[in-house]
């Protein structure tokens, strides 16, 4: 008997230690969910208050470059927040369309198109300009 209470607690000891990378990764994954909420947040209120989304003039997914976007991000553009993730900007040569998107720990990636007004969660390798989601 006691054996089996000892293999037991094996048990749930290990699947503990298994579960904790996917409880980090869905962590992980919520913190960057809710950061693109944040940035998406602004860059609708820098659209409605400027007339058009911020340029991303140099062409490296953010738009920090844009001289009006810090009086919308307080701290500048995300990165690295959480360890590792990088947020992708895109908009067209107009300034009136936009999309976002980082990956995922876990493997996909959410992205937000502004013809679809919400975040999705994708599958990894699509850009930030398609409209795809597969």
């Amino acid at each position: 008997m006691l054996v089996v209470t000892i293999m037991g607690v094996m048990a749930g000891t290990l699947i503990s230690v298994i579960n904790y990378s996917k409880h980090k990764q869905n962590a992980e994954d919520a913190v960057k969910r809710s950061n693109m909420e944040k940035l998406v947040t602004a860059l609708e209120t820098y659209r409605t208050i400027e007339g058009k989304y911020p340029a991303d003039a140099n062409g490296d997914g953010n738009p920090s470059d844009d001289a009006q976007i810090a009086k919308y991000i307080k701290n500048g553009w995300l990165s690295g927040e959480p360890l590792g993730a990088v947020y992708v900007y895109w908009t067209n040569a107009t300034r009136y369309d936009m999309g976002l998107l980082v990956n995922l720990a876990s493997g996909g990636t959410s992205k937000y198109k502004l013809s679809w007004g919400q975040i999705k969660n994708c599958k990894a390798g699509i850009t930030a300009a398609s409209d795809a989601c597969l």
